[in-house]
């Protein structure tokens, strides 16, 4: 049931007529309300836009009132500076140019800790003057969870590249670097680092995730 059933309400409404002698306020709702009647009668619709006059003048009267703003001139090309013209970078080489300088980043801001020991030898066993170990050696003995023998007194052969698995091998850890193939970093019982792209069974004690580095060992030719 609705709540006002029953119920009467007086309702405010506007004159449509008056008579001579009713007040000017009077006069004027009456005037005002024929104005609009007047505009929204059916004569006063233009056929074509379906819009009544009164709608097409205030159209204009804006129209007027805000004129169009004028075209945005184009802006001329940037000038390039003489002798040198654009060179546009290509996506394999501008990711591998980034993850250089993220690994020189990592090296260079955060030292090794005090019980990292790494010395470069040539193949006969002689020390080499290594100036910049491989970033991603670095970054893997960095790792805080990296088995105690990896940690101190350790030497490798200068360049180190994917050699067969050695069998003097007491622990290897699994690395993979970004989308690089993982390979294998094992330890002997002398300290000597190396490196493989296979391991042997039950030598591999854990696998650690990198991000992306260029300087990953390459097979030796």
């Amino acid at each position: 049931m609705a709540p006002n059933k029953g119920k009467s309400f007086q309702v405010p409404t506007v004159p449509v007529v008056c008579e001579k002698t009713a007040p000017r306020a009077i006069h004027w709702l009456v005037a005002v309300f024929h104005s609009f009647k007047t505009h929204l009668n059916s004569v006063a619709i233009d056929t074509e836009t379906g819009k009544n006059n009164l709608h097409v003048h205030l159209q204009s009267q804006l129209k007027v009132a805000s004129p169009p703003s004028p075209p945005a001139k184009p802006q001329p090309p940037t000038p390039h500076p003489p002798g040198r013209t654009p060179v546009e970078a290509h996506p394999t080489t501008a990711n591998s140019q980034i993850a250089t300088l993220q690994a020189e980043i990592r090296v260079h801001l955060f030292p090794p800790p005090p019980q990292f020991s790494l010395q470069g030898i040539n193949s006969d066993g002689s020390p080499t003057a290594v100036t910049n170990h491989p970033t991603w050696l670095v970054t893997a003995l960095w790792t805080s969870d990296l088995p105690e023998c990896f940690t101190s007194n350790l030497t490798y052969t200068s360049p180190l590249t994917l050699s067969p698995f050695p069998d003097n091998v007491i622990e290897a850890v699994k690395l993979k670097f970004g989308g690089a193939s993982p390979f294998y970093l094992s330890v002997s019982r002398s300290r000597h680092l190396a490196v493989a792209a296979t391991s042997k069974q039950g030598m591999v004690s854990k696998t650690f995730t990198f991000p992306p580095d260029p300087s990953v060992p390459k097979a030796h030719c």
